[in-house]
C-alpha cells in the first residue's frame, strides 16, 4: 500500500521531489519544495533542498531566495559556506575571456539524508 504524502514530513516531501527530479519532472519537483517550505517557514533543510532543487533546474531567482532563507534560517550550519559560494555563484555567473556569460556549473545532487546536516551539493 503507498504511503499518503504528508506535506509537512521533510523525509517524504525530500523523497517524492528526488523522485520526480529523476523523472526530469524538475518544475514539479520544485513546487513540492516549494509548498512545503510554505507550511514550514523555519525549517532550514526544506529552503536548501528547495535552492539546490531549484538552481538545477535554472530557476535562479527560486534558488537564490531558498538558499538565503536557508543562511537567515541557520547561519552557523556547518554548510553554509558551501551555501555562500553556490549562491555566489547564481548570482554572479562565470564570464569567460571572450566576454560571455555562461552558467556556473550546476550540480545534480541533493542531501541524501535528513538525519544531521546536509551537504549542500559542491560544483
Amino acid at each position: 500500500m503507498a504511503q499518503a504524502l504528508d506535506p509537512t514530513d521533510f523525509d517524504i516531501v525530500q523523497n517524492a521531489a528526488t523522485l520526480l527530479r529523476e523523472q526530469n519532472q524538475q518544475a514539479e519537483a520544485v513546487d513540492l519544495l516549494e509548498a512545503y517550505t510554505r507550511r514550514r517557514p523555519r525549517d532550514p533543510q526544506g529552503f536548501l533542498v528547495l535552492g539546490i532543487f531549484a538552481a538545477d533546474a535554472g530557476e535562479n531567482l527560486v534558488a537564490r531566495l531558498a538558499l538565503s532563507r536557508f543562511l537567515q534560517l541557520d547561519p552557523d550550519n556547518p554548510d553554509a559556506d558551501a551555501v555562500r559560494e553556490r549562491l555566489d555563484q547564481i548570482v554572479n555567473p562565470q564570464t569567460t575571456t571572450a566576454g560571455t556569460t555562461t552558467a556556473a556549473p550546476a550540480t545534480t545532487e541533493a542531501p541524501a539524508t535528513t538525519t544531521g546536516p546536509a551537504a549542500p551539493a559542491t560544483p
